[in-house]
């Protein structure tokens, strides 16, 4: 996850056009929920499973959104 975060914010930086920053930020949006959820489950352990697929389940709509309304 870090590395594909990290090829398209050094594409953004390189050359910061509109095309190629928002890809970044939407991907980085979207990582959060991914990074929630490790974070729920390293707290809660075994016991927090049914949160974090709960958690997970939030990327379905939010990828779907993504394709019809802007993250940006």
């Amino acid at each position: 996850m870090a590395g594909t975060i990290n090829y398209r914010a050094f594409r953004g930086i390189r050359d910061p056009v509109p095309a190629k920053v928002k890809p970044v930020i939407g991907t980085m949006l979207l990582s959060v929920i991914t990074l929630d959820t490790i974070a729920v489950l390293y707290k809660l352990g075994e016991s927090g499973i049914p949160i974090a697929c709960g958690m997970m389940a939030l990327l379905i709509p939010a990828i779907q959104l993504r394709k019809i309304i802007s993250l940006t």
